[in-house]
Parts: C-alpha cells; structure tokens; sequence
C-alpha cells in the first residue's frame, strides 16, 4: 500500500488572529485591482520554513514530527515581525508575487538553520533537503498577480504599496504545522496534517 500523500508538504508557522485582521485591511487595499489578482484566503496565510517534497510519505511525516518533539527543547518561540509589503523578490524581473516581508532576525535564522538541520539529520529519500539558508527569505505570501503583471499593473500595485498605511506587526509562534497543498484552477487547497508545538 502506497502511503504517500501524493501532495506538496511543506512547513510552516501560521500568523495569530489579531495579525489576520491586519492582513485582511492590507488585502482590501489592493480592491481596485482585485480583477488581475489572486488572494489567499485568510486561514491559508502562512510563513513557510521548509518545503518538504511533492510526495512525502505519511512515515517521513511521522519520523520528523518525532524528531522534532526530540529537540523540543532546542527550539524557542519565535517573535515574527511583519514589516513591508513587497511586490517581487529583489531582483525578479518579472514579479507576480505579493507578499508580507519578516524581519530577518538571528533567532529566527538560527531556529530555521536548527529545524533545517534536524530534518536533514534523518537522510529521508522523499524529502528536499534545503540547500542554501542564507537565500532564504521568510516571508508571509498574500496574493499573486493572476497573469503576467503588464506595466501599468505593476506601477499600479507599486503605488497602492506605497500608500498603505499600517504599523509593524508582530506576533509570537508557538508552533510548528505539517500542511499538504493540492493546486486547484482556484487556487491551493490546504490540509492540516499535524502540528509540533514548542
């Protein structure tokens, strides 16, 4: 019997819900544009930390889960900033995604290098090892441009970016969750597997 889930996984930390309400005023800025974009629902807005694989089994599931129960201890809660709202990756050409950049900070660094590395510990085949952490930017994906942004779109989302008006926001992460996505024409389905608290 084949116990893949036959998904994407991935790992993430999810924001709390006084930080959703922020995210839900960030996401009705973009309403004059809403047409050409995709947002996420509020109960998918997440930051990853590792993307697992496209067909991990439900075993690797359960021999990370423990490992990371293991290391508990190692592991601290994170306070996540929330700081810009961003359109692209530095150096995208051709930006699509629009997301909430987190303040890279060294426990946060050091507590993904941490998760990073017991994950790896195990050797799992189905598992996608991370392979450069300094090229990791968290962040706190909110929308994606539906087709390819045209000039006025991007200058549009530019200055709407511009003009949002919000404090930094911050939340405390006590957490680790197991997440299976399944891609639809509508967007990703997401699937609690299990959670890791720390």
């Amino acid at each position: 019997m084949d116990n893949h889930l036959g998904s994407r996984v991935f790992l993430a930390l999810f924001p709390d819900d006084k930080t959703l309400e922020a995210t839900r005023d960030v996401v009705r800025s973009f309403k004059k544009e809403a047409r050409n974009l995709r947002f996420l629902n509020l109960d998918q807005m997440h930051i990853t930390l590792q993307f697992l694989g496209n067909s991990v089994s439900n075993d690797s599931i359960e021999y990370i889960s423990e490992e990371l129960e293991r290391h508990k201890s190692e592991l601290s809660p994170q306070v996540i900033r929330l700081t810009d709202v961003m359109f692209g990756f530095p150096g995208q050409r051709i930006p699509k995604l629009i997301y909430w950049d987190v303040e890279s900070t060294n426990e946060l660094k050091t507590f993904t290098r941490d998760v990073h590395g017991f994950i790896k510990d195990l050797e799992l085949p189905d598992i996608n090892p991370q392979k450069d952490h300094a090229k990791l930017i968290h962040h706190m994906t909110l929308g994606r441009v539906k087709n390819s942004a045209s000039k006025s779109l991007a200058k549009n989302i530019k200055s709407i970016i511009q003009d949002i008006n919000i404090d930094k926001v911050e939340f405390k992460a006590t957490e680790l969750a197991f997440v299976s996505s399944t891609l639809t024409n509508t967007g990703p389905v997401y699937r609690f597997i299990k959670k890791v608290s720390f």
